[in-house]
């Protein structure tokens, strides 16, 4: 669940070391960081590797060193096999889906048992999120492959239509089961510190969150070039989404990562904007900034500038309107001078700031800019 370069995990830990010693009495007269290293069974000179972008290539000590990270960081959900086993079909849905193992065993698999417990309310919860997420992770997969990139001889009984049906209900069921618990349910992990089992939850919350939004708009082509219609389709999902907290979850991993991934703060921030939570949006999308300036103006990973993406315009005026001078100085002079390029973009940003101002909806401040 935690693709997560070696340096970062390590990091984690040495955080996670130094916030149990805050928490105690710090008796002990080694550092957080010489704790960590001999908890993962490392060198110093291998800690020092690690914290400097290094990464661990011996078996042994790379097992040691993951089972380190899920008891005290990030929890994995289930047992040992369950991990294996998830692992496994996460790996021959992400790069094999033309083999038959996809097709003619996970698909039906999914379709039928997987989705079967996931649904059934006398389960466990435990059970219904442990099962579940493998159904509709497989389902959503199937839903979105062409036809000619499948395997032929799909078993008849498994129809790509009905898969989409079954996959939203099965993602629907789950986001209620998270929304019952704002603690793991019992028996959903096995392993890991309480603290890493509630940290563990939360990512798998903003995973299973993540996916809902993706099964409710997956129809849709582009959200930058929207129609009325389609905007208002995408702000109806969107607004549920973040009703969900998954902006707040999102905002708590980035910190937690320490801005290492531009998706997490930009996607609390296009929740907040669509929710029209102005106060929020100003804040997250100045963190946004903060972390990532290029952002403003420029493609950062396969995300669009903020200025050429109308459907975030409203939320780069709560900005201005509410955090303006925590946004970073080279950004600022770009939204009071821009370049010919953006003038046209700031222009419609500015008719938007009375909108935001007076707390009008979404739709409604995006319409200003029209």
């Amino acid at each position: 669940m935690f693709d997560l370069p070696h340096t970062q995990k390590f990091r984690l830990i040495v955080k996670r070391y130094e916030r149990d010693r805050a928490a105690s009495d710090g008796d002990s007269t080694l550092s957080p960081r010489r704790l960590a290293e001999n908890e993962c069974g490392i060198s110093r000179t291998s800690g020092h590797i690690l914290a400097n972008g290094g990464s661990i290539k011996d078996p042994g000590k790379l097992t040691q060193f993951e089972n380190v990270f899920r008891m005290k960081v990030f929890a994995e959900p289930g047992s040992s096999s369950y991990q294996s086993h998830w692992a496994d079909v996460k790996n021959t849905v992400d790069k094999t889906r033309a083999e038959p193992r996809f097709s003619r065993e996970l698909v039906p698999a999914a379709y039928g048992h997987w989705s079967a417990i996931a649904l059934d309310e006398n389960r466990s919860d435990a059970d219904r999120i442990l099962v579940g997420r493998m159904a509709e992770f497989v389902l959503y997969h199937f839903a979105r492959t062409p036809k000619d990139k499948l395997l032929t001889g799909l078993p008849e009984r498994v129809d790509p239509e009905a898969a989409k049906i079954r996959g939203r209900e099965v993602i629907d069921s789950l986001v209620g089961i998270l929304s019952a618990h704002p603690t793991p349910p019992d028996g959903l992990f096995e392993q890991g510190s309480k603290i890493a089992q509630e940290q563990g939850y939360r990512m798998l919350r903003i995973r299973l969150h993540g996916d809902y939004t993706g099964w409710r708009y997956a129809h849709a082509v582009d959200w930058r070039f929207s129609d009325a219609p389609r905007d208002t389709e995408r702000t109806r999902v969107l607004e549920d989404a973040y009703r969900t907290g998954q902006a707040q979850d999102l905002m708590w991993l980035h910190e937690e990562l320490e801005g290492s991934d531009v998706g997490h703060p930009n996607s609390a921030f296009v929740l907040a904007t669509h929710a029209g939570d102005w106060l929020r949006a100003g804040e997250y999308g100045a963190r946004l900034l903060q972390a990532f300036p290029a952002l403003l103006t420029e493609r950062v990973k396969d995300l669009s500038a903020l200025l050429d993406d109308r459907t975030v315009w409203p939320g780069v005026a709560a900005m201005m309107v509410h955090r303006w001078l925590d946004i970073p100085a080279g950004c600022r002079a770009v939204l009071e001078a821009p370049s010919a390029q953006y003038d046209p973009a700031m222009a419609l940003i500015r008719r938007m700031v009375p909108a935001v101002e007076a707390g009008a909806s979404y739709l409604s401040a995006l319409k200003t800019g029209e």
